[in-house]
């Protein structure tokens, strides 16, 4: 009883602390992974970025070009590097040069104006980089701790990409396992059968970018797509800036 009422508290607190109302609780667990059992903190995980969601992001960089974002390279923190010189600023003039989406394809299927038109409001964001999913994330984390601060609320954890092991152990959600779903063409985000966890196209819709990259230095994706199919376990391996119109992302957060 005191379990399922701590684990409602955390439900209500992702509905209304974060300001993601399309973020699910990933509860702490394990998953082998590479044949080892690795231990996974609990965290929350959102549905598919959307054309709205990301379009928001690309009329906030064109309304305040000399606004700026602050990225540390985590990297050079890992080095011995201290905070301030690991720190870069960069304009949202920079990140909006940065910032690459598909406006629409032709192909397998034709999606005229895809990324500007409503009809598509709700599919997935594709022709993302890595870079510019990352920038997507930093800002994201920017205007919910600019909301909170007006409310008097400290401020939330860094949203940001999920790493290769999360993304996997939040996929093995479903009931299938390692097994994409038997789905054809591109379609909205919340769209067909949820997950235990209440997530929709975890391994099926649009590939997603992770955090992890091989020794090679390439970036990893994770995913089956609309073109595509591959189990949860299998990589895709791109170099950072790859785009294609196959490809977006979700993002997680790992405490309140």
């Amino acid at each position: 009883m005191k379990k399922a009422i701590i684990v409602l508290i955390l439900l209500l607190l992702g509905s209304f602390s974060f300001g993601q109302k399309n973020m699910k609780l990933i509860p702490s667990g394990e998953i082998e992974h590479n044949s080892v059992m690795v231990k996974v903190n609990a965290f929350w995980m959102s549905e598919e970025i959307t054309n709205r969601e990301y379009r928001e992001f690309i009329h906030a960089l064109q309304a305040n070009p000399n606004d700026s974002l602050r990225v540390i390279n985590i990297g050079k923190i890992a080095e011995g590097a201290d905070v301030q010189s690991a720190m870069k600023l960069y304009s949202y003039n920079e990140v909006l040069n940065k910032a690459t989406y598909s406006n629409g394809w032709s192909g397998e299927q034709s999606f005229e104006n895809y990324f500007y038109s409503r009809k598509y409001d709700d599919h997935p964001v594709v022709g993302v980089t890595f870079e510019s999913a990352k920038f997507f994330c930093i800002w994201k984390t920017k205007q919910l701790n600019i909301e909170r601060r007006k409310k008097g609320l400290p401020n939330v954890a860094d949203v940001r990409l999920p790493t290769e092991t999360e993304w996997i152990y939040a996929a093995q959600g479903n009931n299938e396992g390692s097994m994409p779903e038997n789905v054809s063409g591109l379609r909205k985000v919340k769209s067909g059968g949820k997950n235990k966890y209440g997530l929709h196209n975890m391994n099926s819709n649009v590939s997603e970018w992770t955090l992890n990259t091989t020794e090679e230095g390439q970036r990893i994706i994770k995913g089956s797509s609309w073109k595509e199919k591959i189990g949860v376990f299998e990589r895709i391996e791109k170099p950072a800036d790859y785009r294609d119109n196959t490809t977006g992302f979700r993002v997680v957060m790992t405490n309140i």
